[in-house]
């Protein structure tokens, strides 16, 4: 009866070594996790004050994080309420070791919803914004040039 009892620990001590080292290192990886967070949440911070510089009394609708003109820095995409019948989108964007914004653009009144989708499989990454306005939908997909944001396909006269 002892033989057979060793043999079954013995035949368990490897699946438990391997459930410790996948919690030792899921739980590093959460660390790392939390510290990246922690550094975006700054950086948006920092971007979010420069906005807020500009347009001191402008209702924000969405903040949207991300690398809009492909130099390795994280920008920020602004959506706010320009007036009670207008949204408008700008964007805090790195330039030459400090920031810079874009000019504001009609955004979705209703519903925006924003995400970054590589469509042409080259840098940056281009924008896709989509909305309402009442009864219209619709959807825009914008690439940043030269400090302003581009509609490739148009799309968006509706709803925004």
């Amino acid at each position: 009866m002892m033989p057979r009892i060793l043999r079954s620990a013995k035949s368990k001590f490897p699946g438990i070594c391997l459930t410790i080292v996948c919690l030792v290192c899921l739980t590093s990886c959460g660390i790392v996790d939390a510290y990246e967070k922690a550094a975006s949440v700054a950086s948006a911070g920092e971007l979010l004050a420069y906005f807020e510089e500009a347009y001191p009394d402008k209702e924000i609708i969405l903040l949207f994080e991300g690398d809009c003109n492909a130099d390795g820095i994280t920008d920020l995409v602004v959506v706010y309420r320009e007036n009670e019948n207008a949204n408008h989108q700008v964007t805090i964007y790195s330039h030459e070791g400090g920031f810079k914004l874009s000019g504001p653009i009609p955004a979705p009144f209703e519903d925006v919803v924003l995400r970054w989708k590589d469509i042409d499989e080259r840098p940056p990454v281009e924008l896709i914004v989509s909305g309402r306005r009442g009864i219209y939908f619709g959807i825009g997909v914008l690439r940043f040039v030269d400090g302003e944001w581009v509609d490739l396909f148009g799309g968006m006269e509706l709803c925004c």
